[in-house]
């Protein structure tokens, strides 16, 4: 689905998009974002941050985007980061088939697969009092 730029949120990207640009420039856009809906009509990038910005810089007007479903719904209180949420040392990322917990001190999790952010965030709280 085609969505207009001024109608996508980023916090932007301060990297170097030189080879990125010049790649969309001659080839096109290869991979659509993964924008989520977001509050008054907005979408929030969930995955594309830099394919946003180079297209932002070469002043396209719309981008291909695949919209998320509910599985990628912000946990309350967790910061949005690419491929998911972190809250102190927690991550929750997005794996493309479901979501993966994080933590660097905890290297016991296992394989912990969640179908949605909500549920990995819950599972935290109730496992580990956050």
């Amino acid at each position: 689905m085609q969505i207009a730029l001024n109608k996508i949120l980023s916090p932007g990207y301060s990297g170097s998009l030189d080879t990125l640009i010049r790649s969309i420039r001659n080839c096109g856009l290869r991979t659509p974002i993964i924008v989520r809906q977001g509050d008054f009509g907005k979408y929030l990038i969930v995955d594309g941050h830099r394919r946003h910005a180079a297209c932002v810089w070469l002043c396209w007007l719309t981008i291909e985007c695949v919209v998320a479903d509910a599985r990628i719904q912000s946990p309350t209180g967790w910061d949005n980061v690419k491929d998911g949420y972190c809250q102190g040392d927690w991550l929750i990322k997005w794996t493309g088939k479901h979501w993966m917990v994080h933590h660097p001190e905890k290297t016991r999790l296992g394989n912990l697969d969640f179908t949605t952010a909500l549920e990995a965030a819950e599972w935290i709280g109730e496992t580990f009092g956050r």
